[in-house]
């Protein structure tokens, strides 16, 4: 299993967007969430759709229904051959690539 870390283009969006859901939940404050996602986005590859696209129809197949947002994430793991690394629960509701929660990746990286 690849161990590189990718994402679709727009992840430094998506994480702008919901970085008050992020600090209210990791309970860091403001800096220390910025610190981390620096640190964080320097060691993620990102991946323009041209990238994935050709696995967008299967990714959607399998979980559009549950939740078109996750879709440009399955399509890359597919793609890459790549597990997820994701809490979202939607995730759980497939079965074509391996989903880490952070806990496993705490595990798996850390210990």
């Amino acid at each position: 299993m690849n161990e590189d870390f990718y994402s679709p283009d727009f992840l430094e969006i998506k994480v702008k967007k919901h970085k008050g859901t992020i600090l209210k939940k990791s309970g860091l404050k403001e800096v220390e969430l910025d610190n981390l996602l620096t640190l964080l986005l320097d060691k993620i590859l990102v991946a323009p759709e041209e990238t994935y696209r050709p696995e967008l129809e299967k990714a959607d197949n399998i979980l559009g229904d549950i939740d078109v947002k996750d879709v440009p994430f399955l399509a890359l793991a597919i793609k890459k051959d790549a597990y997820i690394w994701s809490d979202d629960g939607d995730f759980e509701e497939q079965d074509s690539v391996e989903v880490w929660k952070t806990e496993d990746m705490i595990d798996h990286f850390f210990e």
